[in-house]
């Protein structure tokens, strides 16, 4: 691959009612909960799968005990940190995360959320390829926003004034980077699970592959009625 690339997965102590929140109004806090847990156990498991030379583990919150997967416990500790977010928006978080990345010489970075369980382990290594030709790398997601974020050096301000999980988020990054003069790889589209009406696409796409998210295909199973 060349230079050697990183990735960050920002994660969310999963607690009942702090998590998945859309979903809860729908089927209760601890049954979201308990999705989050398993989106986040096939979310690090993939990330851990990929071609990245490290994988930072940035919480927001303090972790707590046992939730992460095995997949993390039988890594090599030099392959894997943790870090904790900063206070402020996702921007201000991401902002930080990176400059701290930077300071540790672990750019390239791929930033990844804990939402796309699914997501083929391929799209990651894409992801972290580009970071090596392009100075921000996007994963357009479903609804407007993105799977991922990779950036080649730390650039605080391209975080600036973006409107966090909307339809608009992944538009208003291009247009922040095309007004910084950043040069702009992409890589293909996935989805995210936000909303109860996610679960239903998720539920076709692991009836076709089933074996790339076991935790969440269990809660599926046992807890989506549409």
């Amino acid at each position: 691959m060349g230079t050697q690339v990183n990735l960050a997965i920002f994660l969310k102590a999963p607690r009942p009612g702090r998590v998945k929140t859309r979903v809860a109004a729908q089927l209760g806090d601890q049954a979201a909960c308990d999705l989050y847990t398993a989106l986040l156990h096939d979310s690090v498991t993939v990330a851990l799968q990929s071609r990245a030379e490290h994988l930072i583990l940035a919480f927001d919150g303090p972790p707590v005990e046992g939730y992460l997967p095995r997949a993390v416990a039988d890594t090599s500790i030099d392959r894997i940190s943790t870090l904790a977010q900063v206070e402020g928006d996702l921007g201000q978080r991401l902002a930080a995360a990176a400059a701290s990345a930077q300071s540790q010489r672990r750019m390239p970075l791929v930033f990844l959320g804990s939402d796309s369980p699914d997501l083929p382990v391929e799209y990651i290594d894409q992801a972290l390829q580009a970071t090596q030709e392009h100075d921000l790398v996007l994963g357009p997601a479903d609804d407007g926003g993105v799977w991922c974020i990779g950036l080649r050096l730390a650039v605080p301000e391209l975080f600036e004034g973006i409107t966090w999980s909307s339809e608009h988020t992944g538009a208003q990054l291009r247009n922040r980077a095309g007004a910084l003069g950043l040069n702009v790889g992409n890589v293909p589209a996935w989805y995210d699970v936000d909303e109860t009406e996610d679960l239903n696409s998720l539920v076709e796409r692991l009836h076709a592959h089933p074996e790339r998210a076991p935790h969440t295909q269990t809660w599926l199973q046992e807890h989506w009625n549409p």
